[in-house]
């Protein structure tokens, strides 16, 4: 039997604490949502401003004489069996912890705020995920100049998968770039590789780098301390059909350079 949610009610609306998702939803209208991650998150609860008339969060630059000030406790107090549920926790492992204690793995965080760096393995060969020197570090190979995250800058597929994919020389054990504008062929001894953004990677070291707080949305973005990338298959990437794109415009202009030449014009 699916249990009921619990609800909270703000400016005479029900919300549903939808915790699977880390959401409110309002009851009767599913697709208006609020995610916690929509709202400022102090620690101790969650607030926004939220506006009575359209039964939402405040949207960029709205002034509007309807907007109230709402504050929410941790989602442990308002649903704590949801939160015991998702996490995999016995209820009474709950008591006394806030929403971060719960999201966060303990073990990953204390071992990164002691200093040590998240690793990513690649290909077979491990290497630091060093955001002080803006680079994948390799762990004991001195002869790789490690993959720099501002030469990846170009490689990364926003629109995608949401991760760098890369060509990576396995013999170096480096990043290596490639002519986009004239490749036809993806060289014999690079593969692909994709892996997450530094942001996920390491978002305490991006925190430090930033300014921000250290433990700035974890919950949103949680520490691992190890990483592998995934072999990419060329078929299908951007970089088959630049390829593709490529071999076309070159056809073509030797298309045009076959072309036989025509006589004079007779009068």
């Amino acid at each position: 039997m699916e249990r009921e949610l619990p609800f909270i009610t703000i400016s005479g609306t029900e919300f549903l604490i939808e915790v699977e998702n880390l959401q409110l939803v309002q009851r009767g209208n599913p697709a208006n949502t609020i995610s916690i991650f929509e709202m400022d998150d102090d620690g101790n609860g969650y607030s926004f401003n939220y506006c009575r008339n359209n039964k939402t969060i405040q949207g960029p630059g709205w002034q509007r004489p309807d907007l109230v000030r709402v504050h929410l406790p941790e989602l442990v107090e308002m649903d704590p069996e949801g939160m015991a549920a998702k996490y995999g926790l016995p209820l009474s492992d709950l008591k006394g912890k806030r929403d971060l204690d719960v999201m966060v793995d303990k073990e990953a965080l204390e071992l990164r705020l002691k200093g040590r760096l998240p690793t990513m393995e690649i290909a077979g060969h491990v290497f630091y995920v060093d955001i002080h020197m803006d680079m994948l570090r390799p762990h004991d190979d001195f002869q790789s100049k490690g993959i720099r995250f501002e030469d990846l800058e170009i490689y990364y597929d926003n629109e995608g998968t949401g991760e760098y994919i890369i060509p990576y020389h396995p013999g170096r054990r480096e990043f290596e770039d490639v002519d986009l504008h004239n490749m036809v062929e993806f060289p014999k001894d690079l593969i692909l590789v994709g892996f997450p953004h530094e942001r996920f990677l390491d978002p305490i070291g991006c925190n430090r780098k930033a300014g921000y707080d250290k433990l700035h949305g974890l919950k949103k973005t949680p520490v691992k301390t190890h990483f592998s990338a995934r072999a990419v298959d060329l078929k299908g990437t951007i970089f088959q059909r630049i390829m593709d794109r490529n071999r076309g415009r070159l056809e073509k202009k030797e298309s045009r350079g076959r072309r036989p030449k025509q006589g004079p014009r007779k009068i």
